[in-house]
Parts: C-alpha cells; structure tokens; sequence
C-alpha cells in the first residue's frame, strides 16, 4: 500500500540538494511578482479606486420625495434638542 504526502510536511523520497539559497529564492519570488503586476493587469487598490471614480461621475441620485427633507430636519432638530446641541 503507498501512503499519500501529507501536505505541509517536508518529505524527500531520496537524495536531493538546493539549487538555490533562500535569499536567491526570495529575489526570484519579488522578480515573478514584479513581471505579473505589470503584465497581469491591476491590483485591488486600483480597481477598488477606479470603480469609487466611475460611481462618483456617473451615479445619479433619487430625488426625495416631497417632504421628505423637511421631515428629516425636523428628526434632526429633535434629536438635537434632546442632546441639548446648539448649532450656533
């Protein structure tokens, strides 16, 4: 019976040596992340601030209806007055 690799653990099946230290391995790693930003296409940050810009220009807020605006300061002021606000 062959028994599977248990992943995490560090198996070799016989003998074996490094090509590489772990500082090339590491420059190797930061190159391979540098070439797919740049050929990959856009991070999350960047589609993330895109995406607010588009909203910004194009989003078209629903009038209130009518009253509405003067109910909401009215709520306002109530509440202000009941936590003793002054807005003066």
């Amino acid at each position: 019976m062959k028994r599977n690799l248990q992943a995490g653990k560090l198996q070799s099946g016989g003998f074996g040596f490094n090509v590489f230290t772990d500082d090339e391995l590491n420059d190797i790693h930061l190159s391979t992340l540098k070439v797919l930003k740049k050929t990959g296409g856009k991070d999350l940050t960047e589609r993330a601030y895109e995406e607010a810009l588009h909203v910004l220009e194009n989003h078209k807020p629903l009038l209130l209806p009518d009253g509405a605006a003067e109910t909401m300061s009215s709520i306002i002021e109530d509440y202000e007055a009941e936590l003793k606000v002054n807005r003066k």
